[in-house]
């Protein structure tokens, strides 16, 4: 297995100054040395700046020529990559959507045509006749004598007590 070592507490009487010296020495004197390589030349520095390696300068300058590339592919696969969307959308999308409402619209032809109007508005017509046709009978006995009401009511009663004496 590993195995492993505690590294300790920090102790800052640890720290080595002569190394620390060491590499501020040195960071100090790259410094130095750079001041003193190319200070004595600042004034003729944009003079050699303008100088250009031949086919290293404008390669970098073009960026490798990426986007010289990058645009000759977009204008190369774009017409043929907007002709595909297009032909996609028109033909399998437009399709999909013009099938699905076709689809809707026959369902809804048959829940009206055949569920609303055929069913239920038939039952509830059906009922609203029977109703009318009920009432239409009912008006018949309605004619306002109380020795008519009253030979109903004694026939009712008799059929009633009949109907108790039998079924008892």
């Amino acid at each position: 297995g590993a195995r492993i070592v505690p590294m300790g507490d920090h102790h800052p009487e640890a720290i080595d100054w002569a190394l620390a010296g060491i590499g501020l020495a040195a960071g100090l004197g790259g410094i130095a040395i750079g001041w003193l390589i190319f200070s004595k030349d600042a004034s003729t520095q944009q003079l050699r700046d303008r100088v250009e390696v031949p086919l290293l300068y404008p390669l970098l300058r073009a960026k490798y020529y990426m986007d010289h590339l990058a645009w000759g592919i977009v204008n190369f696969i774009k017409g043929p990559a907007a002709r595909l969307v297009n032909w996609t959308n028109t033909y399998v999308i437009d399709g999909i959507l013009n099938a699905a409402g076709g689809l809707a619209m026959l369902l809804g032809r048959f829940v009206y045509g055949g569920l609303d109007q055929r069913g239920v508005d038939m039952v509830f017509n059906g009922i609203s006749a029977a109703t009318d046709m009920a009432g239409d009978s009912m008006r018949k006995l309605q004619t306002g004598k109380v020795q008519q009401y009253a030979t109903g009511f004694v026939l009712g009663a008799l059929v009633l007590a009949l109907a108790i004496a039998v079924f008892r």
